[in-house]
């Protein structure tokens, strides 16, 4: 071995010792403050909302399931999959808000209450309660130049997707909340006698003509909604239909052909009331009482009833401070709203109660009423019972039924 070999040697052993001993004595101190610290900052953030320290999903590629428990952080917040999300994670009673009520969810014509920021109202619409010229109204002070020419069967005006009016499930939670539980909002619904709307849903949708639906045969509507018979079907889908029709829905093979017309001899009321009142769900003649959950109904501040229409849809525009704007100007004659029942789809229920409900049809009435028990015995609708209440309703039992 060379001097100069040897002399490398002799200075790289030093060398590398002292590298190591550096390292080792370094790491060390490293790892001790590491944990001094980090124990530290954990005692004074075991009180606090960890949630702050979360970091953004749009800024960071975060796994699924982390975004699914913390919904606050996901990107897509006003998305409707992330609204579901967001409502599940809510919890289901908060307050006097039971969140689980559906209302909070939009879907569907009718299922959550229209919002006009402008006067603060949050309106509850029912089916066969003059919703159709009540969206006609909104759609008015929402300033829609067409709401007199749309009509009020048009879906122009009854659909979501193409009325531009505003609904509860459209908005945040912390909205929802305000419009639920603030005094300066309006939250309204009209109701109406049970025996007289369910009247009035059998002559619109199962006897009337509706020339622009279900190519203007007489009970189209409850031809296709309750029975499932299409106005266009091949012959061997319509053998199908009618097998399954007479396993399942007996009364609906008296309805066939789709364009045979429905008369009240081919379906009287009896017939409807036993066989479609509860059989077939429909918004129309649903119990009103279930339009929303107890602790909704307990937030309600204006009920308005359909045979005082007149005076407490004014009413209800003073309160709201709309009656100047938007009180008339209705009608070919210029008349104050709901001065007059102008609707296409009116049926005159109210004068034909005593045809229909007369007699000794016991079965009919008790069907009906025990039908519609929770909307006579809802202590915000404060309906009053008919006369024939004590007769055939005696009080409930202990188990509710």
């Amino acid at each position: 071995m060379t001097e100069l070999r040897k002399t490398a040697v002799r200075n790289r052993i030093p060398l590398t010792s002292s590298r190591k001993a550096r390292f080792k004595y370094g790491f060390c101190f490293v790892v001790i403050a590491f944990l001094f610290v980090g124990t530290k900052s954990w005692r004074g953030l075991q009180s606090t909302d960890m949630s702050n320290y979360l970091p953004n999903a749009n800024e960071l590629k975060l796994p699924k399931k982390y975004v699914e428990r913390h919904p606050e952080k996901s990107p897509k917040k006003n998305s409707k999959k992330a609204r579901r999300k967001e409502i599940r994670h809510f919890p289901v009673q908060d307050g006097p808000i039971d969140w689980s009520d559906k209302i909070f969810r939009r879907m569907e014509w009718d299922n959550d209450p229209v919002v006009i920021e402008s006067h603060k109202l949050l309106f509850f619409t029912v089916p066969k309660n003059a919703c159709s010229e009540f969206k006609v109204l909104f759609r008015r002070m929402m300033g829609f130049k067409d709401w007199k020419s749309a009509g009020s069967l048009s879906d122009k005006t009854h659909s979501p997707d193409i009325n531009g009016l505003r609904y509860l499930g459209s908005y945040p939670r912390t909205k929802q909340e305000e419009f639920m539980t603030s005094s300066d909002w309006t939250r309204a619904i009209f109701v109406r006698d049970p025996m007289e709307r369910l009247l009035s849903a059998y002559i619109d949708k199962a006897i009337k003509v509706h020339k622009s639906y279900f190519g203007g045969i007489p009970g189209g509507y409850i031809k296709n909604h309750c029975c499932g018979i299409l106005h266009h079907e091949t012959p061997e889908k319509r053998k199908i239909k009618n097998k399954s029709l007479e396993k399942d829905k007996p009364k609906c093979l008296s309805l066939l052909p789709f364009e045979k017309p429905v008369t009240e001899e081919l379906l009287s009321f009896e017939d409807f009331v036993e066989y479609f009142m509860a059989q077939c769900r429909d918004p129309h003649w649903k119990a009103q009482s279930k339009r929303m959950t107890e602790s909704s109904w307990k937030l309600i501040n204006f009920v308005g009833y359909f045979d005082n229409l007149q005076e407490d849809a004014h009413r209800l525009l003073h309160r709201i401070r709309a009656f100047d704007e938007y009180g008339s100007g209705w009608g070919p004659q210029n008349r104050t709203i709901f001065e007059k029942n102008i609707q296409p789809h009116a049926t005159s229920s109210k004068e034909k109660l005593s045809q229909f409900y007369s007699g000794s049809n016991s079965k009919l009435k008790r069907l009906v009423l025990e039908h519609y028990r929770d909307d006579y015995e809802n202590p915000v609708m404060n309906l009053t019972k008919p006369k024939i209440w004590e007769e055939y309703m005696g009080p409930r039992s202990p188990d509710g039924m």
